[in-house]
């Protein structure tokens, strides 16, 4: 039990000081709203999941890093749906429409840059 209190500890240090970095490649990485959340979710699972077999071979923040594009490219290629010439009709919509969201239109930006 004393092991599982250690790791919970552990795991809520390193997300206090990571979680910023893991929530920025996730967004890089992710399509709209609902696919980051769940894109989210599965890094933290992986982290919680390999936790116990970081050597420190590398930084903590290198190997968080790794460990979240990693996910995020892995998730993507299960998940990730093929819109083709839907993504730039979506762009141009968003540019066109004087109520868009800033944060949709950073998103679609960065899906089609990607």
């Amino acid at each position: 039990m004393a092991a599982k209190a250690d790791k919970e500890k552990r795991f809520m240090d390193v997300l206090s000081q990571f979680d910023g970095v893991v929530r920025r490649v996730c967004f890089m990485y992710a399509g709209p709203e609902y696919l980051f959340d769940d894109l989210y979710q599965e890094t933290m699972a992986n982290l919680w999941r390999s936790l116990d077999t970081f050597r420190g071979d590398s930084g903590l923040s290198t190997w968080i890093y790794r460990v979240t594009v990693n996910t995020c490219i892995s998730w993507i290629r299960t998940n990730r749906r093929h819109a083709g010439h839907a993504d730039l009709d979506e762009a141009v919509q968003l540019v066109a429409g004087d109520d868009a969201d800033d944060r949709a239109f950073m998103r679609t930006m960065y899906r089609l840059i990607s």
